[in-house]
């Protein structure tokens, strides 16, 4: 029932597309992707790193925080978060993770591979320490980085983190919408940015924003959400990197770290009604982190909505304390 009234939503922005006329939309849609093409390719770099070819991109002036990107993003989505959640007076430092846009698929790209290219993009760059913010799936890419490079990671912040759910939580994980859903809208570039342009509140929705959140979110808040979905066009080229996020997920829900060795402070920022990410998972790395601040938010979704201004509040003060304070 679940899967065929998001299949209906999907099947109303299509019909909107072929009323609209099919001829003027793909040509919206070619001039489109021509566009966003245009803009992902100059607004990045490619390191040739000892982990292979990574791309990046970095903004700001300051002490450097590395930026791990969430599901379906790239290094844009990586810096539209360092705005929006760190700020001013840092050097942001985004890459497109394994699968991602200019950042080829590798044979290793598991959460170990992708924090082993981390540190090779950290070498490239001649950073040598800095702290490491993560979101949704680029949480455990971050706290594997905190692991394996321990001497790399000063400080660490885990937004809406995929991690380990304790099966004494009681707590079943489950998507805003059945796997079939993303399975249909992530197949093809032109279907994706049809319910992009036509159904955009719906497709928010479906990623954890319900429609009575969307509408108390102030204007800002909205603005990062539509960048989120917008900056997964063309969504072709997240493919692998889709894949990859999915079996990460999958396999940092079910075993945990060994986050008891992560010596770096630590803040977890979860919502309690985020079923994505869901808020034991968050509880779990605050209670096995030595000496990890959770911040627990009774709503907000999967993107935190409604609470970005006090995050960035409580993310720049917590970089502050440990040492990495903005210029």
């Amino acid at each position: 029932m679940i899967a065929r009234r998001w299949l209906k939503r999907i099947g109303a922005g299509l019909l909107a597309i072929t009323v609209l006329g099919a001829g003027l939309a793909y040509r919206a849609y070619r001039s489109d992707m021509t566009a966003i093409r245009a803009r992902l390719e100059a607004g990045s770099q490619v390191a040739a790193t000892r982990c292979g070819p990574v791309e990046y991109a970095i903004r700001g002036e300051g002490p450097p925080v590395v930026v791990v990107h969430a599901t379906g993003g790239s290094y844009d989505q990586g810096l539209l978060i360092g705005r929006v959640f760190v700020g001013d007076g840092y050097r942001v430092i985004a890459p497109s993770r394994f699968g991602h846009l200019r950042t080829p698929q590798a044979a290793d790209a598991t959460a170990e591979g992708q924090a082993d290219m981390l540190a090779c993009l950290m070498d490239a760059l001649r950073v040598e320490r800095a702290p490491v913010l993560g979101m949704s799936a680029g949480g455990p890419v971050a706290l594997q980085l905190a692991l394996r490079h321990a001497e790399r990671v000063t400080a660490m912040v885990l937004l809406s983190t995929a991690a380990y759910i304790p099966p004494s939580s009681g707590v079943v994980r489950r998507l805003p919408a059945p796997d079939i859903v993303y399975r249909t809208l992530f197949s093809s570039d032109f279907l994706f940015w049809g319910v992009v342009r036509v159904a955009g509140p719906a497709l928010a929705a479906s990623f954890g924003a319900t429609p009575e959140l969307q509408a108390r979110i102030p204007p800002e808040e909205k603005a990062f959400l539509a960048a989120m979905i917008e900056g997964m066009l063309p969504i072709r080229m997240h493919t692998a990197g889709l894949a990859n996020d999915a079996a990460l997920a999958d396999r940092s829900f079910v075993t945990p770290y060994p986050t008891e060795r992560i010596g770096a402070p630590v803040l977890v920022v979860q919502a309690q009604d985020d079923t994505a990410a869901v808020p034991a998972g968050g509880v779990y790395l605050a209670e096995h982190i030595p000496g990890a601040k959770l911040v627990l938010y009774p709503d907000g979704g999967h993107a935190l909505l409604g609470h970005h201004a006090e995050i960035k509040a409580e993310v720049r003060a917590f970089l502050g304390r440990a040492g990495a304070a903005p210029r």
